[in-house]
């Protein structure tokens, strides 16, 4: 609910982004064909406050970064396996593939996130998206 300084946003992303996709990737790795489970983003928020804690030592902004929090939502996160195309069930059909408007929206948000990486980190966010993509 406040500005957040940009610098403070790259250094939350620089943490946020690795732990978030590490726990996405076991979770996808744990998950069986069309099962659903849950995926605990919210340990994914402790280095990336305890690096914006860290970047202000001295004043009440990084100790505010350290401060308990609850986060709370109505319904957990879920990562759903889809099942391959042989294991749908008759009478359903297996996802279509999103439209040109979608896949180019999709490219976009891609490309916008990877101008952010830095470019020692690049290779493994490609690697990630790899496997993501192969699942």
């Amino acid at each position: 609910m406040e500005a957040v300084d940009a610098l403070d946003a790259h250094e939350f992303c620089k943490y946020f982004y690795p732990a978030i996709f590490t726990k996405l990737r076991a979770t996808l790795k744990s998950v069986q064909s069309g099962k659903i489970e849950p995926l605990d983003w919210v340990t994914a928020l402790h280095a990336p406050r305890i690096a914006i804690r860290d970047r202000h030592p001295n004043d009440t902004v990084g100790r505010q970064w350290a401060l308990p929090v609850l986060y709370v939502q109505p319904e957990p996160l879920l990562v759903r396996a889809p099942l391959p195309a042989a294991q749908v069930p008759a009478g359903m059909t297996a996802p279509t593939q999103a439209s040109q408007d979608e896949d180019r929206g999709h490219e976009e948000t891609i490309e916008g996130l990877m101008s952010m990486i830095p470019p020692e980190k690049l290779q493994d966010f490609l690697q990630t998206l790899k496997e993501v993509r192969a699942k």
